[in-house]
């Protein structure tokens, strides 16, 4: 048969095998090092530590969720399909695509609303959150999925323990100056509220201003709880009668007093307390 094929057409087909067997070649090699061992060339998790809270309305709260994707492959992908559902509908996204070249991280932030009840402390209110994804490159497909319960509670109680954690700690958001009459101390403590969110926010006993002997003095009164909105700042003034000093101050030496109390904090209808020590710097004259 192979006699009868003229010897003109030989040349051609041993050119257009070699092509073939080359070409084949290099797309095996390129599978090797693009895709090999890369059957979880893309992976996707839950960026929970870094969800934001968006705003908190009413009985709402509005939180972004960090979606994190991350290409592992040797190459550069396109989407295919995004789908987030919460509660068993799918919700709309900002955007649903995302550009993944080589050893890239993309994260897509999913918005996410959550209804209260008057009790934050049952764990009836865990919604399934599915998102499901698919990319490709040449002929190659990968899928994610994830599934699982989102807890409005368990959201609410993360951010009331990060507000606790700033009070604790954050200078700024806590400041306090005072001025002295005779043996009455007048102070004013301010708040700030650098969240995007309302607090209620007070003192739940009468704070302590410590003078420097061996008993404090507690406030005259105590103040109100009181609501800040957010980049609003709460004023709190406090009054303290104070034993007068055995010994004449130097006017040169700054003289400050350090107040220890306990705020109550409420975010929602889920609350907690926090201790706190506040020094206070004497105000202008």
């Amino acid at each position: 048969m192979l006699q009868n094929i003229d010897k003109n057409l030989i040349n051609p087909l041993r050119a257009f095998t070699v092509i073939f067997v080359i070409l084949v070649l290099l797309v095996i090699v390129f599978d090797l090092l693009v895709f090999s061992g890369k059957d979880n060339g893309l992976t996707a998790k839950l960026g929970t530590e870094n969800i934001k809270i968006d705003k908190i309305s009413g009985d709402s709260l509005y939180v972004s969720l960090p979606f994190v994707i991350e290409n592992n492959l040797a190459a550069s992908v396109s989407p295919e399909s995004f789908i987030v559902k919460f509660g068993g509908k799918e919700i709309t996204l900002p955007e649903k695509s995302f550009s993944l070249s080589s050893g890239a991280t993309d994260t897509l932030f999913i918005p996410l609303m959550f209804n209260f009840s008057d009790s934050l402390s049952s764990q009836s209110d865990s919604t399934l959150l599915e998102i499901s994804f698919e990319a490709g490159l040449l002929y190659r497909s990968w899928s994610g999925k994830y599934s699982g319960n989102m807890s409005s509670a368990n959201l609410i109680r993360e951010v009331l323990e990060e507000v606790k954690e700033r009070l604790w700690t954050d200078e700024k958001m806590i400041q306090g100056t005072y001025s002295e009459k005779g043996t009455t101390v007048n102070s004013l403590i301010e708040i700030v509220n650098s969240f995007s969110f309302p607090l209620e926010i007070g003192f739940v006993r009468k704070p302590v201003l410590g003078t420097g002997g061996t008993k404090g003095a507690k406030s005259l009164s105590a103040p109100d709880i009181t609501v800040v909105n957010p980049g609003d700042t709460a004023k709190i003034p406090l009054v303290f009668s104070v034993e007068p000093a055995k010994e004449k101050p130097d006017p040169k030496e700054p003289k400050n007093f350090k107040l220890d109390g306990f705020l109550a904090v409420k975010v929602l209808n889920l609350s907690d307390t926090v201790k706190v020590s506040i020094i206070l710097t004497e105000q202008p004259k």
